[in-house]
């Protein structure tokens, strides 16, 4: 026993003082004067086992460096529990093993693991009620919408668990209107369907249009090409354009609150603020108006958001403000969308601080679409580190204080994806190791979640 004791002053020192406050839901406690330690969660097997009492035989590892919190898992073989963090008096430490001496007490048990860990966990759509809206999107990303529609999977508890909104992404062209004529529904029912179960959840449908994007299946430039081999006309292209985005939402009208109308067409570089394609060089420089104002005829329920990356670099955030003004003063827009896709270190808080701002001015709702944090953008790193996962957590705890300083202003937060096994930055730009969410590849909550919950 008295081996703790020679932990707390060997270490105590290095001990970080962001965990002590942060990563503390349920850790394991162990009293130097009657030599027991006492579990709040340990698990054997797929039983989840809570507020057990035992005596500690020997401890055979211990250190300093910061994990998330867990349950503990005991291994009956070799008699070895693994610990991921235990209070000693003031003092903390992470990745205990121990061999355990005597149980003294076992309080209940839950079968199922997973799902018994999970509901003991404090849902974040709760903890930032009163503030904004949380959830999740790009949930049909095939990483996700495969987890996601099985029920009872670790990704749907996730999600259910945690979310009061959900961003549906299976408008996209190529999968849900691939060629003309043609037109794909089944994930987006399905995945509507799931949302429409969670009574409260608000819904968002991303996105009835993305005309600058590189790949031919998304950008419907195919749509443009007439029989001929020729560029169809501007009203030819309108009337099409009118097709592809009344079909979609007048199917969906009344169940979607909030439509991504337009992704990622502004270009702070043209003398128009609009990216250059064929879109606009067949129907011209309106026309991310022209696209909002088929959709406000096609669901007048709905609110239209616009939205788009790297919102937050002042010559592309003014042109952004400019597009979005003059949609507003035609009374065609509700909202901006901020994706969000950020580093460890880039852009500053500042700069998102003050690009918010600077939307706020405009009255509208704002969301933050598309959050992740990629924090191994050059592939160096094979595993999450304790130090990165430190550093992960401090930069989502400073961009959820921006958010919540903006409360009002934002209405909703998502992360794109759900788990680390899930995210889209695995594959881009190349196929490379990251970490770059709230939860690990198994639906562990990361030391990042602890630092937003606590």
């Amino acid at each position: 026993m008295s081996f703790f004791k020679q932990l707390i002053s060997r270490w105590v020192r290095g001990l970080v003082p962001f965990l002590m406050a942060a990563n503390c839901w349920a850790i394991d406690s162990y009293n130097a004067t009657s030599g027991v330690l006492t579990i709040p969660q340990v698990a054997l097997g797929n039983v989840l086992y809570s507020n057990v009492n035992i005596t500690v035989d020997q401890i055979l590892a211990a250190s300093t460096q910061a994990v998330a919190d867990s349950y503990d898992t005991y291994n009956p073989v070799n008699n070895q529990l693994s610990i991921p963090s235990v209070q000693v008096g003031t003092a903390k430490y992470y990745n205990v093993v121990i061999t355990v001496g005597k149980i003294i007490s076992v309080g209940n048990s839950c079968t199922g693991l997973f799902s018994c860990y999970n509901a003991t966990l404090p849902s974040l759509s709760k903890v930032y009620a009163g503030k904004f809206l949380f959830g999740f999107g790009g949930v049909h990303d095939t990483l996700v919408r495969s987890k996601l529609l099985q029920t009872d999977s670790v990704m749907q508890q996730i999600v259910v668990k945690h979310s009061n909104i959900i961003n549906i992404n299976c408008f996209y062209a190529g999968s849900v209107h691939p060629s003309s004529g043609v037109w794909k529904w089944t994930n987006c029912d399905s995945l509507l369907a799931l949302a429409e179960q969670n009574t409260g959840w608000k819904k968002r449908a991303h996105v009835a249009f993305w005309p600058f994007n590189s790949s031919a299946s998304l950008n419907l430039e195919w749509l443009l090409v007439g029989s001929d081999g020729k560029n169809v006309s501007r009203e030819q292209a309108i009337a099409l354009l009118r097709d592809h985005i009344t079909t979609m939402m007048t199917r969906y009208k009344g169940r979607f609150n909030y439509w991504d109308v337009v992704n990622e067409a502004v270009d702070y570089t043209q003398a128009d603020g609009i990216r250059a394609g064929l879109w606009k060089d067949v129907i011209g420089s309106d026309l991310v108006e022209v696209a909002f104002t088929i959709a406000r005829e096609a669901d007048p329920s709905a609110k239209l958001f616009y939205n788009d990356f790297n919102e937050w670099v002042p010559a592309k955030r003014e042109a952004i403000y400019t597009l979005v003004k003059k949609l507003k003063d035609k009374g065609l827009i509700d909202g901006i969308g901020l994706q969000q896709h950020v580093k460890l270190t880039s852009p500053t808080t500042a700069l998102l601080d003050t690009a918010i701002s600077r939307y706020a001015e405009l009255g509208l709702e704002i969301h933050v679409t598309e959050l992740d944090v990629e924090i191994n953008p050059d592939g160096i790193y094979t595993e999450l580190t304790p130090e990165l996962s430190l550093a992960l957590a401090n930069r989502y705890k400073e961009l959820f204080a921006v958010y919540a300083k903006h409360a009002g202003s934002i209405t909703a937060v998502m992360n794109w994806n759900v788990t680390d096994s899930s995210s889209w930055l695995l594959s881009f730009p190349s196929t490379h190791a990251t970490w770059p969410l709230l939860f690990d590849a198994d639906g562990k909550p990361k030391l990042a979640f602890w630092g937003l919950t606590n």
